[in-house]
């Protein structure tokens, strides 16, 4: 992806650079469900749907799996808003804890999205 989509669309200062010192930082996880959570990867009704004039949904969910360089990151633990996650609740079955769930990359060189995952929620998806 071009640098200009990067700095952007996928760094949304108003969420905050926490740990990223005085640089911004394009932020990495490789726990998914942290990935997906609704205030990194926002549901938008599709452009069929709202065509048709129906806000309520089915909605769908992006998020970019990518490949970062070892060694080119720090590593810090999660800090989604009490707002957004219960601490308790694990956003991984695979991960027991909250540590070491985000990378910090301040060079965009060193990221390469490898797919892209699509998920459709909402009224009538499984028909």
């Amino acid at each position: 992806l071009p640098s200009k989509f990067l700095r952007q669309k996928a760094v949304d200062v108003r969420r905050g650079q926490q740990g990223a010192g005085k640089k911004m930082a394009i932020y990495s996880t490789p726990c998914l469900g942290l990935a997906a959570c609704p205030r990194y990867a926002p549901f938008s009704v599709t452009a069929s749907v709202e065509s048709a004039g129906n806000k309520n949904g089915p909605w769908i969910q992006i998020v970019l799996e990518c490949r970062v360089r070892p060694g080119s990151y720090k590593v810090q633990s999660t800090s989604p808003a009490k707002a957004d996650w219960d601490k308790d609740l694990r956003l991984d079955p695979n991960l027991q804890t909250w540590q070491g769930m985000e990378f910090l990359t301040h060079d965009e060189k060193n990221i390469e999205v490898v797919g892209v995952l699509f998920r459709e929620v909402g009224p009538g998806v499984s028909k």
